[in-house]
């Protein structure tokens, strides 16, 4: 393996293990780019969670991007071989730059009052991501919807797993709408109503389901060697989902994820079943 790949692979695996995995049962000739995409972001992504953000930092890295969509050499690995990715895969620019958007969203603190309002932020930092991948894969455009429901369904999980976490770090991405719809004032109040909070956890639940059950009519349109792993990152995230609802405070005490052996069935059991 090259220095790079080798590079690109190790920041995902220490980034997400379940995405990690997954990518794994990518086909050789993608799984060098689904690493660097997630690399990508990743980086970018670190330097927003960071507390406080690395602000300055991240519009440096903003600006090595543009440099090296212009087709120049910025001397950092993963933007270098991420500006040769979008040219290759002839990546349309401005889903990078939406990206950007969503996480300036992030390092302003923004809250949202409407669900409206958070499905801008989700396009900018997931179905860009979504669109990307189907770039990545060559897949027909008709896929392209279901491309970016996946990428919403997975940030709106992201969100109520993760739900704690952000609070503590001073970002709430729960609708000031919905929040209120269930009596609540805020994240931390709900920890303290219970009863309230299942009801607003479960009731954000039921918009991942519906999106991750919309994207997976998307895979018809993927060769067979791509179903299965772009399926399994569905059911496992699905999986994560249920148990959240049969426990909607399990937000507030782990980071609920799917295990190895998990994945690993819901592996074999997608390549048996999704066939030609």
């Amino acid at each position: 393996m090259q220095p790079k790949q080798k590079l690109f692979e190790d920041i995902t695996r220490k980034g997400s293990k379940t995405f990690y995995s997954v990518s794994l049962f990518f086909p050789k000739e993608i799984r060098h780019d689904v690493f660097l995409l997630y690399a990508f972001t990743r980086t970018a992504d670190d330097l927003v969670d960071a507390i406080p953000p690395n602000t300055q930092k991240f519009q440096e890295y903003k600006q090595l991007t543009g440099s090296a969509l212009d087709g120049n050499t910025v001397d950092h690995p993963v933007v270098d071989a991420f500006g040769e990715l979008v040219r290759r895969k002839s990546i349309n620019k401005n889903l990078v730059w939406d990206y950007f958007t969503a996480l300036d969203m992030d390092v302003d603190g923004r809250k949202y009052r409407s669900y409206q309002n958070l499905e801008v932020y989700m396009y900018g930092v997931a179905e860009t991501i979504g669109l990307m991948m189907a770039k990545i894969m060559e897949v027909p455009e008709e896929s392209y919807q279901s491309a970016r429901l996946l990428g919403k369904a997975f940030q709106l999980i992201n969100i109520i797993r993760d739900i704690d976490e952000d609070e503590k770090a001073g970002r709430v991405y729960i609708p000031q709408d919905d929040l209120r719809r269930f009596g609540l004032t805020s994240v931390r109040e709900g920890k303290a109503q219970e009863q309230k909070m299942k009801e607003l956890i479960r009731f954000e639940l039921e918009r991942f389901f519906e999106a991750n059950k919309e994207a997976k009519k998307g895979l018809r349109f993927l060769p067979r060697n791509y179903r299965v792993p772009i399926a399994t990152a569905s059911d496992v995230f699905q999986f994560v989902g249920k148990k959240i609802y049969d426990d909607p405070m399990i937000v507030f005490r782990t980071k609920v994820k799917p295990s190895v052996i998990q994945i690993l069935l819901t592996v074999f059991r997608n390549a048996v079943f999704l066939g030609e």
